[in-house]
């Protein structure tokens, strides 16, 4: 019995490495679309500029590329890295998926604007950040 002890630790030490060295298992396939809506925010001056009220226009596309109409559009504003103090507002609706408020940018740097898009029954479909830089 004892003659049998090193073939069987041998053969132990060989399966542990083989499975140590099997391919990984494939990778999951990513998730399907979510169907949320898609965003483009364009400014008035571009760039912002600290000494003019901004005018942010956002751009909202349904999941298949169609504009949004009927949403509402919040937006809440700070400076990042030196806080001017959070500014929340509503964009009004301008036709065709295209919805504005003006921003008073205040202060040259980078700003953090948070755009939160909802239906109309008030369920969140969107919620993106978008850095400006403000000169």
């Amino acid at each position: 019995m004892h003659r049998n002890t090193p073939i069987v630790a041998m053969l132990l030490i060989v399966v542990a490495l083989a499975g140590a060295c099997s391919a990984p298992p494939a990778a999951a396939p990513p998730p399907a679309s979510s169907g949320q809506p898609e965003i483009a925010v364009n400014t008035n001056p571009n760039p912002p500029n600290s000494q003019a009220e901004t005018e942010l226009m956002i751009d909202v596309k349904d999941a298949s590329g169609q504009p949004l109409t009927g949403a509402t559009v919040n937006l809440l504003a700070d400076m990042m890295g030196h806080s001017m103090g959070l500014m929340q507002g509503q964009a009004t609706e301008q036709g065709n998926g295209r919805y504005a408020a003006f921003v008073p940018l205040s202060m040259a740097g980078d700003w953090k604007v948070t755009v939160e898009v909802r239906d109309g029954q008030n369920t969140l479909l969107l919620r993106q950040d978008v850095i400006l830089p403000v000169q």
